[in-house]
C-alpha cells in the first residue's frame, strides 16, 4: 500500500508543538479549589421519575462556576435561537443533577420546591433573565426616581 508524506512548514510544526505543550501545561495545573462552603443541597422527590433506565427520587442542587454559567446561558440562547423561546427548555442546567428533560418533566409541587430552593440557594438573582424581568418590571419617573407602587 501506498503512503503519501507531505511536508509539514517548520512555523506549523512549531505551533502545533506549542499548543500541544500548552494544552499539557493546562492538564497538569491543579484547579481552584473552593474553601468550607456548602456548595450543594439535596431535595427529596414526592413524585420521583424514571427516564432512559434511571429513577429521580431527588435532585442535587450545586451551585455553578462562573465558567459553568456562561457556558450555559450560551447554550441557552444558541437554543432560542434555533428552536423558540423555550429552546432553552432544552438545554440541561449545570446546577442540577438530572438532564433539563427530567426536570421539566417534574410533577408541579416537586418543580416548584426545586425552583423555590435554586432561587434560595443562588440568592436574590439567580438568573439574567430573572434581573432583566426585574428592571423591565420597576417602574421610575421621569426623574428616574423610583414610582411608588
Amino acid at each position: 500500500m501506498d503512503h503519501v508524506v507531505q511536508a509539514v512548514p517548520k512555523e506549523q510544526l512549531e505551533a502545533f508543538e506549542r499548543k500541544k505543550a500548552e494544552e499539557a501545561r493546562l492538564a497538569a495545573m491543579v484547579p481552584p479549589q473552593f474553601v468550607d462552603n456548602e456548595r450543594s443541597v439535596t431535595i427529596p422527590l414526592s413524585f420521583p421519575v424514571t427516564y432512559d433506565g434511571k429513577t429521580y427520587a431527588d435532585v442535587t442542587i450545586t451551585r455553578p462556576t462562573i465558567r459553568q454559567w456562561r457556558k450555559y446561558m450560551r447554550e441557552c440562547a444558541k437554543a432560542a435561537l434555533e428552536h423558540g423561546e423555550d429552546g432553552a427548555d432544552l438545554v440541561d442546567p449545570p446546577y442540577l443533577d438530572m438532564p433539563a428533560v427530567v426536570y421539566n418533566s417534574l410533577d408541579f409541587s416537586d418543580g416548584t420546591i426545586v425552583d423555590a430552593t435554586v432561587d434560595g440557594f443562588f440568592g436574590a438573582s439567580s438568573s439574567p433573565e430573572e434581573e432583566a424581568e426585574d428592571e423591565t418590571n420597576s417602574s421610575t419617573s421621569t426623574t428616574g426616581e423610583p414610582s411608588p407602587s
